[in-house]
């Protein structure tokens, strides 16, 4: 259901259909990491390009959403 709109050309891109439905490709799994990270006490990356906190700071007080956005 989550891939429903989904042109053919990227589903043939980015997964692989499997028995259960679809898998994400290995060279798009090549990269992306995913982790897990303590944002408010160590910075996990430096030089980052893209960060995805899926509503994370929304859920952060004002000074630990200014402390985790200075730290990305």
């Amino acid at each position: 259901a989550a891939l429903v709109g989904m042109s053919p050309e990227r589903l043939t891109r980015f997964f692989t259909r499997t028995a259960g439905g679809y898998q994400v490709s290995a060279e798009l799994r090549k990269t992306v990491v995913f982790a897990q990270h303590n944002v408010l006490k160590d910075a996990p990356f430096t030089r980052l390009d893209l960060v995805s906190c899926r509503n994370l700071l929304s859920y952060f007080q004002p000074a630990a959403q200014k402390r985790a956005l200075s730290l990305f």
